[in-house]
């Protein structure tokens, strides 16, 4: 067999292939997770303090879709419902917007929002179709606060709320409730915002909102 010799081979033609676009199925991906970057930068910056209020029930109340609202706006949202570690109460987590940091002071007050049937009327029947919601009524002080005690129903008046308070003296409270009207002339100026025993259980104690304007013409007379 006669030897080959190397010079004699026709030189190798070399093709250079160009690199083309990416292929088609690594866009999907890449757009999800463009999509869930964005919502996670944009949930970043929406987030506030996240608040502990205790309750004695958490009826009403679903995680992730009950809100908080001030002045019936929406500033916040329930994240977690959890049972405290002696199982007497409820312990309600909330995250609040962003730029509502302010509603979470040492006095600011919430209560659960949930249809009420009482000797005053019904109240709450906004909750029958969009659920039951925390209420809040901002304090005054200006110490943070992250841990709350609510209330177990409405406040008779809120904070910012214009009139008098006057408490009245009475034998028995009949049939008066809170939240019930009071008139003047039969004009509706007021209403009753606390009712309770006496300390010593022989009168009752009536609370009395009256309205501004109205409030100027009530007298001790």
């Amino acid at each position: 067999m006669s030897e080959i010799n190397v010079d004699e081979l026709p030189a190798p033609n070399v093709h250079r292939h160009k690199r083309g676009r990416p292929a088609a199925i690594w866009i999907v991906p890449l757009i999800a997770i463009a999509a869930a970057t964005a919502l996670a930068v944009r949930t970043y910056l929406r987030a506030g303090p996240t608040i502990k209020i205790k309750f004695e029930s958490a009826e009403g109340l679903t995680i992730g879709q009950s809100d908080v609202r001030y002045k019936n706006v929406p500033v916040g949202k329930i994240t977690d419902i959890d049972i405290s570690d002696d199982l007497d109460e409820i312990v309600v987590t909330a995250e609040l917007n962003r730029g509502f940091a302010k509603l979470a002071v040492e006095d600011t007050k919430f209560w659960v929002e949930r249809p009420r049937i009482g000797v005053g009327g019904v109240s709450g029947l906004g909750t029958l179709l969009n659920g039951a919601f925390i209420g809040v009524d901002v304090g005054a002080s200006k110490k943070s606060a992250d841990r709350f005690t609510g209330l177990e129903k409405p406040p008779g008046i809120l904070r910012d709320q214009r009139g008098s308070a006057f408490r009245l003296i009475a034998q028995d409270g009949g049939s008066l409730a809170i939240k019930s009207p009071v008139y003047m002339r039969r004009e509706q100026v007021g209403s009753i915002s606390d009712i309770a025993l006496a300390a010593d259980g022989k009168s009752v104690e009536i609370e009395v909102f009256i309205d501004s304007p109205y409030d100027h013409v009530i007298t001790d007379q």
